[in-house]
């Protein structure tokens, strides 16, 4: 099914009413439907008696091997609507509706000729007008707004407080990429390609990471000197305690370290009675005092003589000593 236009179509009909508008033969000079419409095409018609007329549009159709064309006019003597013809000959023919023509209109008021490779936009209802500074690369597809010789898909030229775009809430314009505000997005401007990763010197981020490459831009930790370790902020701040902080590379203190008193080692067990124990005496000689001479029940202890300055363990046999300076 199409819609076509051709010139000097027109025929006779002697149709009366309403009905679809029957065809009887090509009018003297003048060529009949048949001739240049195929069955179940698209027409624009006009029908009138010398009297009443009808402007609409229809099916060049066959029935009953008569052939017809439908009417659903939009223009006509009845109120547009569908006349009811009188008996008497009726001339039908093919026309171009100026409801729905459409034609360039050069040479009024503003409007401008067409030229080769322009994009036309409406003018009016009916006029087609032109600019020429919209041009349409049909080799490359390519579209140039204020550009004679686009080299992109849509190259815009001109200042750039003019080549902006904005589509859905993004605008490209000379400040950057302006995204819009909304449930989902914050929004805000970006003036590179890519909004960069950037590194807080206020929680000590730039201390610990930096950045490698360009537009693919990677974590990667600094070097540090030897003996820091990643933590918090020191311990023993006392009372109140210390308050949380960011953490940094530094050195530990001895208040870092944990209270292990509770794995400490005060007895070391070789059979089911013999403990290791430590002692300190302010006098003590060899063979007297609470640990007595060595031997198998004092094996393994270990005690300090004040008074020598001496720190013993016995070995079962004799206690070996060796002085603390």
């Amino acid at each position: 099914m199409s819609l076509n236009l051709y010139d000097r179509i027109k025929e006779l009909s002697h149709t009366v009413g309403t009905g679809n508008i029957r065809l009887d033969g090509a009018a003297k000079g003048f060529s009949a439907f048949g001739d240049r419409y195929a069955y179940n095409d698209l027409v624009y018609y006009a029908v009138t008696d010398g009297t009443s007329y009808e402007v609409g549009s229809g099916q060049y159709i066959q029935s009953g091997g008569i052939n017809y064309i439908t009417r659903y006019p939009f223009n006509s003597t009845n109120s547009n609507n569908l006349v009811n013809f009188p008996n008497g000959v009726k001339e039908i023919y093919a026309t171009y509706p100026g409801k729905y023509s459409v034609f360039t209109a050069s040479g009024i008021s503003s409007f401008k000729e067409p030229k080769s490779s322009g994009i036309a936009f409406w003018g009016s209802k009916h006029i087609l007008d032109y600019s020429e500074n919209i041009l349409f690369d049909k080799n490359n597809t390519y579209i140039g707004i204020n550009k004679s010789n686009p080299t992109s898909a849509i190259d815009i030229g001109g200042p750039n407080t003019y080549s902006r775009i904005k589509v859905s809430g993004i605008q490209l314009g000379p400040s950057g990429l302006s995204f819009q505000n909304t449930n989902s997005y914050s929004g805000g401007q970006q003036l590179e390609p890519f909004m960069r990763n950037v590194l807080n010197d206020i929680t000590g981020v730039d201390a610990v990471f930096s950045l490698s490459g360009l537009v693919d831009q990677i974590f990667v930790f600094n070097k540090q000197n030897a003996g820091l370790v990643f933590a918090g902020p020191p311990s023993g701040c006392g009372s109140p305690p210390c308050q949380p902080n960011y953490p940094s590379f530094r050195a530990l203190t001895s208040e870092d370290m944990p209270d292990l008193s509770d794995l400490y080692l005060d007895k070391l067990s070789y059979t089911d009675n013999d403990y290791l124990k430590i002692s300190t005496f302010t006098t003590f000689s060899i063979g007297s005092g609470a640990i007595g001479s060595p031997s198998n029940s004092n094996k393994g202890v270990l005690f300090f003589a004040e008074d020598t300055n001496n720190l013993y363990i016995s070995d079962g046999i004799v206690w070996k000593s060796g002085q603390f300076i």
